[in-house]
């Protein structure tokens, strides 16, 4: 009699198994501010760029770029190339599927997934920094010192003489292809505060001692 008990408390268990299985499912699908597609976007870059460009795309300097705002960059077209064709360093993706490619195109333009930054005015340059370091620091280095890549934007005669941020505007705007600086689609206010910081950083700091710009290499580009 015991026996039998145990058998049918065995079965009734796994039955409930696959049940329980899909429950698991349905929660991590169903997170706060997360449809199906975003957390299977989310489960698609945590198996396969999470370890190069962080949990959060906030990237891995100085070896991996931040993946935040990546869509002011490229356009969903080019993203799905670079995936599916790889780049120096970066696998190629070619047999991942469109759904999961869908998925993972989503979650890479979704809203930052760190703290946001303050509209305060008192806060510009605050701001400035947030979007330097998402966009810019992995060329010019984390206080706009320099990179491996890109000139010290803190000894920039155009960025110094700059007051009103129009020329920096012009060349965020349109980038420097010539020196593989790509152009970044942000609003005024994003640009504007991005040349406080930038400015704040030329009146504030030190030579670097990093790569330096002249009149022809200095605009803000690389």
């Amino acid at each position: 009699m015991k026996r039998v008990h145990t058998v049918a408390l065995l079965t009734v268990v796994l039955g409930l198994f696959p049940a329980f299985i899909d429950v698991c499912r349905g929660q991590v699908a169903t997170s706060p501010g997360q449809g199906p597609g975003e957390a299977n976007g989310a489960q698609s870059y945590a198996r396969h760029c999470a370890i190069c460009h962080g949990e959060q795309r906030e990237g891995i300097l100085p070896g991996f770029p931040p993946l935040l705002d990546v869509n002011h960059k490229m356009t969903p077209q080019q993203i799905e190339s670079l995936i599916r064709a790889g780049k120096g360093r970066m696998p190629k993706f070619s047999n991942l599927p469109q759904e999961e490619m869908t998925a993972l195109l989503r979650f890479l333009a979704a809203e930052d997934l760190i703290a946001g930054q303050s509209n305060s005015s008192t806060n510009i340059a605050d701001a400035g920094n947030h979007l330097f370091q998402r966009n810019c620091a992995f060329c010019h280095g984390r206080d706009a010192a320099g990179g491996e890549s890109g000139p010290d934007l803190t000894r920039s005669k155009l960025v110094i003489s700059d007051m009103n941020g129009t020329k920096i505007a012009d060349v965020v705007r349109n980038g420097r292809p010539e020196k593989k600086m790509p152009a970044f689609n942000f609003s005024n206010e994003e640009i504007h505060s991005l040349a406080v910081f930038i400015r704040r950083q030329a009146t504030s700091s030190h030579p670097g001692g990093r790569r330096g710009v002249d009149a022809s290499d200095l605009q803000i580009g690389n």
